[in-house]
């Protein structure tokens, strides 16, 4: 006898298969964000024309195209034309209906997806929609419900199948959910008569709420700025004054995109949710130490520890903010200038001293010196497009940089390398310098100079390992 737990497993099992079979090709769910919209290969080419006579006129007969009874055609302000039936459940597609092989495939996919609907004795009501691409291969789906705003599909299969994010719990999936709908409406504005004014007024406070937390916060989660935020709504209030307009429609419905997504990401009424932007709530990923990476440590004089963090601490649960990120990379890159220009001078002031002292520790440090200059340099240039890198470009640079091994401690050392070979540079040369004092003066006075360098390296050292920097505040003044 098998147990409740494998009973439930193996009803999970019974329907696991994302893409069906049939007779008419294969019928795959995919999610509003998947769709082929903004991929399709659909080409037109450009010639002369005869323009009819008195085109354009009222009284001139003109063709008409005809559709199906129930069947409309939509054009989103994008200029993206659709098509509607005002049925239950309402059809959409982007398929072009005024070809008629795309009309007779639409019909006979809907039949059978009809049929599907009650072998599987899904209800299906007035507020329910179901859009259909149709493919080479076959057609693909999704309904939406506008009465619980979601997002749902005939069968049940892993998220990974259709590519939805990892997810926590079913109310966390419902999050992402919830974002397709609104994608579904932002695409579709046109035909089921607009929004409830309330969708309106709840975007409006949620903004208004998300300006104050980022003004008194420095760790907010609300990836916007109060700039932004007060743009947003300025941009509500107009839509608020006709939400049945397809445009207003289209902004409201894009801005809750954004208000879900910040949400799903920060797991919103969970049990374990994201308050703090330096806040961890997944499990983390444990970097053991090694003897590689205390070889790279004791090498980079802990330099290459600090980018680490700092990489590390931009980057908590693989989410970027893109003020914090322009804040790490405009001090990441200030740190490379200072350190070539620092490096530039030295090997200029190597001019001056090549021919007295010990020639080699004037070559080793001019070599080593050298290299800083050509770490800072390439650095620099290969960082340049970071400067201005949205919050997606950043995460996808940093994922691209983090090894599975090691972090970013790697990373953390590259970064390090034009002030770690700059250190080690201008140590040579100081030698290089006591020992062309001790030559010319005296032992003692070379010595007493050594001792007050590496004193003042000691305090600037402390001073730096103790500063506390801003962000650690949880709350900053307006």
């Amino acid at each position: 006898m098998t147990s409740p737990l494998e009973q439930k497993q193996n009803s999970a099992l019974a329907y696991t298969t994302c893409e069906a079979l049939t007779s008419h090709g294969t019928l795959r769910p995919i999610t509003s964000v998947t769709t082929e919209r903004y991929n399709k290969k659909h080409s037109v080419e450009l010639s002369s024309f005869i323009i009819p006579a008195g085109l354009g006129q009222f009284d001139r007969e003109v063709t008409p195209t005809y559709l199906p009874e129930s069947w409309a055609s939509y054009a989103h302000p994008e200029g993206q034309l659709y098509f509607c039936r005002h049925s239950t459940p309402v059809i959409v597609t982007e398929a072009y209906l005024y070809n008629s092989e795309n009309m007779r495939r639409v019909a006979t996919w809907l039949t059978l997806i009809e049929a599907l609907c009650e072998e599987r004795q899904v209800v299906i009501h007035s507020g329910v929609e179901l859009f259909l691409q149709l493919e080479e291969s076959g057609c693909a789906y999704y309904f939406v419900d506008h009465l619980s705003r979601t997002e749902f599909w005939l069968d049940q299969f892993d998220t990974n199948e259709i590519g939805l994010d990892q997810v926590a719990s079913e109310e966390h999936l419902k999050l992402a959910l919830n974002e397709h709908y609104w994608s579904h409406v932002e695409y579709f504005p046109g035909h089921f008569g607009g929004l409830e004014e309330s969708t309106v007024v709840e975007l409006i406070s949620i903004f208004s709420h998300a300006t104050l937390d980022r003004m008194t916060s420095a760790v907010c989660t609300f990836p916007y700025t109060p700039k932004d935020c007060r743009n947003y709504m300025d941009l509500l209030k107009t839509a608020r004054e006709n939400t049945q307009d397809m445009y207003n429609v289209c902004v409201i419905a894009r801005l809750w995109v954004l208000v879900t997504n910040h949400r799903f990401t920060t797991h919103y009424g969970q049990e374990s949710s994201r308050l703090s932007r330096t806040q961890s709530i997944l499990v983390p990923k444990i970097y053991t130490p090694n003897f590689v990476s205390r070889a790279v440590t004791l090498l980079t004089l802990g330099l290459s520890d600090v980018y680490t963090s700092k990489l590390e601490d931009v980057f908590i649960d693989d989410l970027v903010y893109a003020e914090q990120w322009f804040r790490m990379i405009q001090s990441i890159t200030k740190d490379w200038k200072t350190s070539l220009q620092i490096s530039t001078l030295l090997l200029v002031a190597h001019i001056s001293c090549i021919a007295p002292g010990v020639p080699s520790l004037c070559l080793t440090s001019a070599t080593i010196l050298s290299m800083s200059v050509l770490a800072a340099s390439f650095l620099l240039v290969q960082h340049r497009h970071l400067l201005n890198a949205t919050a997606l470009h950043a995460a996808d640079h940093l994922l691209a940089i983090r090894s599975e091994k090691y972090g970013f401690k790697i990373s953390g050392m590259l970064f390090a390398l034009p002030a770690v070979l700059n250190i080690y540079g201008a140590a040579i040369f100081l030698a290089h310098g006591l020992t062309i004092i001790a030559l010319h003066l005296h032992v003692g006075v070379a010595a007493g100079i050594a001792i007050v360098f590496f004193l003042f390296a000691w305090c600037a050292h402390k001073m730096l390992a103790s500063r506390k920097f801003p962000d650690s505040k949880e709350k900053c003044e307006v």
